[in-house]
């Protein structure tokens, strides 16, 4: 931390102050220097600063999104500082339970959203889909294969004409910002798994993680209110990805729980002498049952 703490008074001076971030918690910090705000996180490798600065740009440049813009990167630290996004987390407004109308209608400016990421024109980028190509992403290139030879397979269900595209990666409530403005405006964040994949990897990661209540208290439910899932799915737009039904949507969503299973665990390791082991455990069996059951009712 000391490195980390020279880093800063080299781009602040001395009159900073750091303090806990109300999203991006996880390796991260508010840093206020006089009257202007800003985000320091701390990545796990460089290529997930890197993913997160190329996924984080090429949203904002070619597909119209508000993203944080960087102002201050340390390759050797794998830290980047970058511009604090007054908003609050579509997780937090779940949890408080904000009126059903408001709740569908940050739900229809996401579909927008999400829908131009995903038809953003990547054939410019060959630099970016070779970078990304790397680690995670290939599993998520891989499911983009497996799972279109599995539709394939099975009969009465039809082929996705879908290309692979810039995806997020990481598209649950807790990296949507619902921005402070008199109008409804969406922000993504955390870009580090962004790569080029399957659409379908976000479209489930939303469906499980991104319009139900996180509560760690309550029984995991990966299916989201019917209501909300069609308000989305409408406004997303006439895609195959967008299908509920399709097994490839299934294989996404089981990828999904799996890694975020993974992810609890490996917390869990991290903090084995604090509330957060005993929190992430019970967060793994939660998610583990909600997955046997999702595949129970899937053989049925």
């Amino acid at each position: 931390m000391d490195a980390i703490r020279d880093w800063l008074r080299t781009q602040f001076g001395s009159s900073y102050n750091a303090c806990s971030a109300p999203y991006s918690k996880r390796n991260s910090r508010i840093i206020t220097a006089g009257q202007n705000v800003y985000l320091l996180k701390l990545y796990e490798s460089c290529n997930d600063l890197k993913r997160s600065i190329e996924g984080s740009a090429f949203a904002n440049s070619q597909a119209g999104i508000r993203t944080p813009k960087f102002f201050a990167v340390d390759k050797k630290l794998n830290a980047a500082i970058f511009e604090f996004l007054p908003g609050t987390p579509l997780a937090k407004l779940l949890n408080d339970r904000i009126p059903h109308n408001r709740l569908c209608n940050i739900l229809r400016e996401l579909a927008v959203v999400t829908r131009r990421l995903h038809g953003a024109e990547i054939n410019i980028l060959k630099s970016f889909s070779a970078k990304l190509l790397k680690g995670e992403s290939r599993l998520s290139s891989l499911l983009f294969l497996v799972s279109n030879r599995l539709t394939s397979f099975l009969k009465g269900i039809s082929n996705s004409d879908d290309m692979p595209s810039v995806i997020h990666g990481d598209l649950w409530s807790g990296n949507i910002i619902v921005l402070d403005s008199s109008m409804i405006e969406i922000a993504l964040v955390d870009f580090d798994l962004s790569a080029i994949g399957d659409p379908v990897l976000d479209l489930a990661k939303l469906y499980c993680r991104g319009m139900v209540r996180l509560d760690h208290r309550a029984t995991y439910t990966i299916t989201p209110p019917r209501k909300l899932w069609l308000e989305f799915k409408t406004h997303y737009g006439n895609n195959c990805a967008a299908d509920e039904k399709i097994p490839r949507f299934h294989l996404a969503i089981l990828y999904n729980l799996t890694r975020t299973i993974n992810f609890y665990g490996y917390i869990a390791e991290s903090n084995k002498n604090s509330q957060e082991y005993a929190r992430s455990k019970r967060s793994m069996a939660r998610i583990s049952t909600a997955m046997l059951d999702f595949i129970e009712n899937l053989a049925r």
